[in-house]
């Protein structure tokens, strides 16, 4: 019988994961994966793979904010409940090829991800009145599956045995081999 050895979300895109025990599983993936995403000054998303500091920005789920945190930076609050944050500037933007809707988080959290960034940075909180759904090519037989601001899908599964494998090979090239655990893993 398949187990779950380990369960992440990563609530900013592309910024470090959390650690859980458990999780709520709603229709578009786990609660709080992808609700936010950094875009820049285009309204373009932002991912490690272009700006590796990302890497550094740690989030902690609050009973009711997102706590953020980066070496060398104050601790940021956002809402978690995008009602909370008033009147947002709603900013329509894209996921790769997808079109995805956001809610500006505001000038505090903007100022402080263009300060660690380096570069002009908004904050966007996925619109919870709007609908992402997944690329129909790759859901024919489920249809309808929706997401917030992951790259195409609600849930994003690895195996042990896939894991091991590719880290054999890694270790045969001489690579690093990917973690099994810690909270410092992360995914764009």
């Amino acid at each position: 019988m398949p187990t779950i050895s380990e369960l992440f979300v990563y609530p900013i895109k592309s910024c470090a994961g959390i650690a859980l025990n458990e999780a709520r599983l709603l229709a578009t993936g786990l609660e709080h994966d992808r609700y936010w995403m950094a875009v820049d000054s285009n309204g373009e998303m932002l991912t490690q793979r272009a700006h590796p500091r990302m890497a550094l920005i740690k989030v902690e789920i609050g009973a009711h904010e997102l706590v953020i945190r980066a070496p060398g930076m104050s601790e940021l609050r956002t809402p978690l409940d995008a009602a909370q944050l008033g009147e947002p500037v709603k900013v329509a933007t894209r996921v790769w090829r997808d079109a995805a809707y956001g809610l500006d988080t505001g000038e505090a959290c903007a100022a402080w991800f263009s300060a660690f960034l380096g570069l002009p940075v908004r904050l966007l909180r996925f619109d919870p009145e709007r609908e992402r759904t997944v690329d129909q090519a790759y859901t024919q037989s489920v249809g309808g599956a929706t997401t917030c601001f992951a790259d195409g899908f609600p849930l994003l599964v690895i195996g042990q045995a896939s894991l091991d494998d590719l880290n054999t090979r890694l270790n045969a090239k001489g690579r690093r081999p990917f973690r099994s655990t810690g909270s410092a893993r992360t995914s764009c």
